[in-house]
């Protein structure tokens, strides 16, 4: 596992724990009814990391699973494949950039993911209702809900570190969770113009990092 793939996989789940549909402003609005706001907003947003890791972990074990019963690691056509994969992930994400859903995430479509977000979105009441059972729940299927554990995935079949790094994304994602839950406590309008700013060029971010490692997994330096 080179340092080169953990900085990526850390860049790319921090990228993804800042973007509204991830569960912070559900985090926020959760702690805003609370006392302690402080403390209830690190503990709702822990919740929802959690939830992420769980989602993730859970998707990995399978992967995993499916790994050992036909011993995919051994084939020395999955990197490469793997790293196809990653690149048209990216590709995918600068489409969506261009196509100016970058801002405010861009998983908001007709597709299955979509849908099982809404879904979710629909069943569990309205953010400032919901107490952290629910709290819980969201994550789990925010985690499931996003193209994202695919990603990682992908990146799992280029190595023989899945697990470790499929963890280190979720601790990522945890800590990217915390900040903008704080931050919308302490009074999100005063970062607004800020956080407004930089949203579009995160997809494009992603973009970037995927691309790269996908070349670095076809070109044979990723695996291992």
């Amino acid at each position: 596992m080179t340092p080169g793939l953990v900085a990526a996989v850390i860049g790319i789940g921090l990228l993804h724990g800042i973007l509204p549909d991830h569960g912070w402003p559900i985090a926020a609005t959760y702690a805003l009814r609370q006392r302690r706001r402080y403390l209830a907003g690190v503990i709702a947003a822990l919740v929802i990391g959690v939830g992420h890791l769980l989602s993730s972990i859970a998707l990995v074990l399978v992967f995993l699973l499916v790994a050992d019963a036909y011993a995919l690691h051994e084939a020395g056509w999955l990197p490469v494949v793997a790293g196809a994969l990653l690149v048209a992930l990216g590709l995918w994400e600068l489409a969506q950039a261009r196509r100016g859903h970058g801002h405010g995430h861009h998983h908001h479509g007709t597709g299955p993911l979509a849908r099982l977000h809404a879904w979710a979105a629909a069943r569990l009441g309205r953010p400032q209702d919901r107490g952290l059972g629910q709290l819980a729940v969201v994550a789990i299927l925010l985690g499931i809900a996003h193209e994202e554990p695919i990603q990682i995935l992908a990146i799992c079949a280029g190595t023989t570190h899945c697990l470790s790094l499929m963890v280190i994304y979720s601790l990522a994602v945890i800590v990217a969770l915390l900040v903008p839950t704080l931050l919308l406590i302490v009074g999100y309008q005063r970062h607004k113009a800020v956080v407004e700013r930089y949203m579009p060029h995160l997809a494009v971010l992603t973009a970037v990092i995927l691309i790269a490692v996908g070349l670095w997994f076809m070109v044979g330096y990723g695996g291992g």
